[in-house]
Order: structure tokens, then sequence, then C-alpha cells
């Protein structure tokens, strides 16, 4: 499984990924974005789209697809629901690359604030040493 980057977009999560050496630019065909609990476990699908073959939608460094955002020629298949602060969420997103493979990819984020502040996308990267996700940054109660 390969890492999306999650990034910020005014008060919304912008999802890309890294253009591959081999594989060239990678064009998503299906994206989701789920609320999961802290051990990823599924808790609901808040954005779910399907990109046909015929369709276009090259993700790639400085081209970055914004959480809720009209792709053309989509399939909706859970209309985006709002983000909320102090929860848990994954995106994933399965795109073909120009050599004609195949990849998923998929990373952790949260967000925080709301109210009165914007509120700030906050990537939940892997600790490896310690063998879990660093879910601190998002000031979530277990």
């Amino acid at each position: 499984m390969w890492k999306v980057q999650v990034e910020q977009r005014g008060d919304l999560p912008c999802f890309t990924v890294e253009d591959d050496e081999m594989g060239g630019t990678a064009r998503a065909r299906f994206v989701s974005v789920s609320e999961i609990d802290s051990r990823g476990a599924d808790k609901r699908v808040a954005w779910m789209v399907s990109v046909p073959g015929t369709a276009s939608l090259p993700l790639s460094s400085g081209k970055c697809l914004e959480y809720a955002a009209a792709i053309p020629d989509a399939t909706i298949n859970t209309p985006a629901q709002p983000l909320q602060p102090g929860r848990h969420y994954e995106v994933f997103i399965n795109a073909d690359l120009e050599n004609g493979d195949n990849r998923r990819y998929r990373e952790n984020f949260c967000l925080t604030g709301g109210g009165s502040r914007q509120a700030q996308v906050h990537a939940v990267e892997w600790d490896e040493q310690a063998g879990e996700r660093r879910w601190d940054a998002c000031h979530i109660p277990e």
C-alpha cells in the first residue's frame, strides 16, 4: 500500500500522491474517505466516488483532489458528509499509473479546531518504533 499525501486547502483536506519514476502520473479510479476508530476499523463512509476508465482524474505533485470536489463523469457512491474536528479519518485511493500498473494509496488524518477558528488538517503518520499511528496531534480522547 502506498501513501496518500494529505494537505490543507482552506479548511478541508486535499489529497495527492507522488509521481512514480517508473509508472508516471496516477489517475484515480476510486476515492473514499471513511470515519474510523483509533484502531482503524471503519465506522462510516463520509465520501465515496468511482471514476470510470474513460474519465481522467490525474493526481500528482502539485495537483490535489479536495474533499467533496465535483469530479467530471464520476459516480458518487456516497455524497460527501461534513468532516468533524475530533474524529479519526482514512482516505483510500485506487489509481492506475501511465505504465498500466494499479496502485492502492492510503493515509489517516484528522481535523482540529473548528468553531470560530479555521479547522486544521493533520496527516497521521505511522510510528515505526511505537508500532502505531500518532493520533496525539489530533487531541482526540481515546
